[in-house]
C-alpha cells in the first residue's frame, strides 16, 4: 500500500477529465446570489437570503439553480438564463 501511495505522489494517477453542464464562473454565481438576496431576503438576518444555492445545472438546454430554504430545508428550482447582452435574466 506505501508503494502504491509513493508511486501516486511521484508519478500521479489516472487523470480524470470533469466537465460540466454550465460554467459557473463568478459573474453567474454573483447575479444568481445578488437575484435570490435581493428577491428573497431573510428578515432576521440582513443582507443575506432565506435561499443558499446548492448548485446550478442545465438540462435540455435550459439553466437552472437548486436552492436550499434554511428554514425547512426543502429544495426549489429557479430557472433561468444569462447572456452577454440582456445579462441574469430569472
Amino acid at each position: 500500500m506505501m508503494n502504491e501511495i509513493k508511486e501516486l505522489l511521484t508519478e500521479g494517477g489516472t487523470k480524470v477529465f470533469t466537465t460540466y453542464a454550465v460554467e459557473i464562473g463568478d459573474a453567474l454565481w454573483s447575479a444568481l446570489y445578488k437575484y435570490i438576496e435581493s428577491t428573497f431576503p431573510d428578515e432576521q438576518r440582513e443582507g443575506c437570503s432565506k435561499y443558499s444555492i446548492e448548485g446550478i445545472y442545465e438540462e435540455e438546454g435550459q439553466k437552472f439553480a437548486v436552492l436550499n430554504d434554511h428554514l425547512n430545508t426543502k429544495y426549489y428550482r429557479l430557472n433561468f438564463s444569462i447572456t452577454e447582452v440582456e445579462g441574469f435574466s430569472a
